[in-house]
């Protein structure tokens, strides 16, 4: 989840940077963007490969991990997910294709500046994030393992009711607060 908040955050970043300087958002308004903007090109075309599982970023951290989890389950959902992962890759080419390649589309791309500090400061971050995740997944595996085993351990011990629980809540109530039931006044 880190890691889909880094790279989302990082796409829409993005996004939000070209829609300041053109004031669009369809996605034929562009075209050309990498021949006025080259380092932002290059940023957009690395939280691209993020977001499709691209080895060596953090994308792929996790679709790993998610596919791993799926094919564990149930095999036909892993390959339901590896499936919607291609589709996604493929948008995602499509995309940048559009945008950031061929000649300059119009007097609006024409214009585009490069990043500035501020902006290749911050999107500097966010790209050092993707690439350390990517690269050295387990210091961040280790910080949420022990919530996970967590709530892993308290979804093996739960069951289903027997009987469904009263309207008013108040069998629900009294199960959740054992100590407060067998207080007895007096």
């Amino acid at each position: 989840m880190m890691s889909y908040g880094v790279v989302s955050g990082a796409m829409l970043l993005c996004t939000g940077m070209l829609y300041d300087r053109t004031k669009t958002a369809a996605i034929d308004g562009y075209g050309g963007v990498a021949n006025t903007m080259p380092r932002f090109a290059a940023f957009v075309m690395l939280f691209s490969m993020a977001n499709i599982g691209l080895p060596g970023t953090s994308g792929f951290v996790g679709e790993f991990m998610v596919l791993m989890g799926a094919i564990r389950f149930n095999f036909w959902i892993g390959a339901i997910a590896a499936s919607m992962l291609l589709l996604s890759a493929a948008y995602t080419l499509w995309m940048y294709k559009r945008v950031i390649f061929g000649a300059v589309a119009n007097a609006r791309v024409a214009a585009l500046k490069d990043l500035g500090k501020r902006e290749l400061v911050l999107l500097g971050a966010m790209a050092l994030l993707v690439l350390a995740i990517g690269v050295d997944p387990k210091p961040f595996t280790d910080a949420i393992d022990p919530s996970v085993g967590t709530l892993l351990a308290q979804s093996e011990r739960s069951t289903r009711p027997a009987e469904p629980a009263p309207a008013d809540g108040s069998q629900h109530l009294q199960a959740a607060t054992p100590a407060a039931t067998a207080h007895t006044p007096g």
